[in-house]
């Protein structure tokens, strides 16, 4: 027999608590937009495909001292854009946030630094530029660049994201006045926070239970009428956010109230059940063993 497990995600919460992610996911493309334009300064980024896994492979690039600017032989890099992340989000998802790894390290401390690093959407760069002020350290690290609740200073859809053309762009540059130096990066990561459809609540006061029937294979919701509440519905969302039913529960007379859904025809997996129409939302998740 299933076995549902059943857990109370109240909406006083945000609808952050909803969220879902995919990623870290590694890219599988990398190159210099400006390749073609000889005349453009900026010195250019050695073997970019070694960004695609952390795996002691890096891309390079040799940065002159500050005084040399001069098309290659340039104290500043040409961008480096990474792409082909491989997302797959539901179409219509609301996007909350993209963090960004980025392994790097310097040949000295104290003099590479982040010139520029932006979001790329559609081959182009976006929003803010999210350089750190600190120098690039001696030792492979991960530096970490936006977060859950952090769009970059753009707006961004489900089809910007999974688009191969979707990624990061990033220059470094050398701060020493006398002394040529090289950046390395072994590896790019990226991760993208969202919220599915259908998976919202607003905050409210709860007067609301639910547990499973073994015996009658359902799930009984045990709530309070109000005599305002006049079309409640309970809908069940896989966990992209795709709705799979929905059940119109009693209403009209205020008081205590109890409901049986059938909980056969679902497959083993996580489900949310979003039940409006009260003075509240609620959204239970269910686990279906």
């Amino acid at each position: 027999m299933k076995t549902i497990l059943l857990g109370i995600i109240i909406s006083a919460f945000s609808s952050q608590c909803f969220a879902q992610s995919q990623g870290p996911n590694n890219p599988a493309a990398a190159f210099d937009p400006a390749a073609a334009c000889l005349a453009c300064p900026g010195a250019g980024w050695m073997n970019p495909d070694s960004v695609y896994a952390s795996d002691g492979n890096f891309s390079s690039v040799y940065l002159k001292d500050t005084s040399t600017v001069c098309f290659s032989w340039c104290y500043f890099t040409r961008y480096l854009f990474v792409e082909k992340f491989g997302f797959t989000l539901p179409l219509g998802a609301t996007i909350n946030g993209v963090e960004v790894g980025i392994e790097k390290k310097a040949s000295a401390y104290g003099v590479v630094w982040d010139s520029l690093v932006y979001l790329v959407v559609n081959n182009n760069v976006v929003g803010n530029n999210k350089a750190q002020g600190a120098p690039w350290p001696i030792t492979k690290n991960y530096s970490n660049y936006g977060g859950t609740t952090d769009l970059w200073g753009t707006t961004l859809t489900a089809a910007d994201v999974n688009d191969t053309a979707f990624g990061i762009g990033i220059k470094a540059r050398n701060s020493a006045d006398t002394s040529s130096n090289y950046a390395y990066i072994d590896h790019i990561r990226m991760k993208v926070y969202y919220t599915p459809v259908g998976i919202q609540a607003n905050a409210g006061n709860i007067n609301f239970n639910a547990f499973y029937n073994a015996e009658g294979n359902t799930l009984n919701f045990k709530y309070t009428l109000i005599p305002q509440s006049s079309k409640i519905i309970a809908d069940v969302y896989n966990v992209i956010g795709q709705l799979q039913s929905s059940y119109k529960l009693q209403s009209g007379n205020s008081g205590e109230c109890m409901e049986s859904i059938p909980a056969g025809g679902f497959s083993k997996g996580v489900y949310f059940v979003k039940v409006s129409g009260l003075s509240y939302e609620v959204v239970k998740k269910i686990i279906i063993q």
